[in-house]
C-alpha cells in the first residue's frame, strides 16, 4: 500500500500542486497506510480493526478510481503509466489485510 500511495501522490502532485498546497495533499493521501500501519489485531478489538482496515482500502479505492477517471477523460500528467502501475500495486497489499 506504501508503494501504491507514492504513486498515487506522484501522480497527484503536477495536478493539485498549483491549487492545494502539499503539506494539505500528502496527509489525505496517507490516511489509508496510517490507518494499516497504527490499527492492528491484538490492540484494538478485532471487529474494529476489520472495519478500519476496510474504511482504509475503500479510502485508497477512491482516490485511485479518482485517478483513473480522470485518466480515461484524457488528464495525464508526465510518466503517468508508471505511477498507474504502482497504485494498482498496492491493490495486491490490501489482499493479506481480509485473510485473518
Amino acid at each position: 500500500m506504501v508503494i501504491g500511495t507514492f504513486g498515487q501522490i506522484a501522480y497527484l502532485a503536477d495536478w493539485l500542486q498549483p491549487i492545494l498546497p502539499a503539506w494539505l495533499i500528502i496527509p489525505v493521501l496517507i490516511v489509508p497506510v496510517a490507518l494499516v500501519i497504527f490499527i492492528q489485531p491484538n490492540e484494538v478489538p478485532k471487529l474494529i480493526v476489520k472495519r478500519v482496515h476496510l474504511l482504509a482500502a475503500l479510502w485508497y479505492l477512491g482516490i485511485t478510481l479518482s485517478i483513473e477517471i480522470y485518466t480515461i477523460l484524457g488528464a495525464t500528467p508526465h510518466g503517468d503509466l508508471f505511477f498507474r502501475i504502482l497504485m494498482h500495486v498496492g491493490w495486491l497489499q490490501f489482499a493479506s489485510l481480509f485473510k485473518r
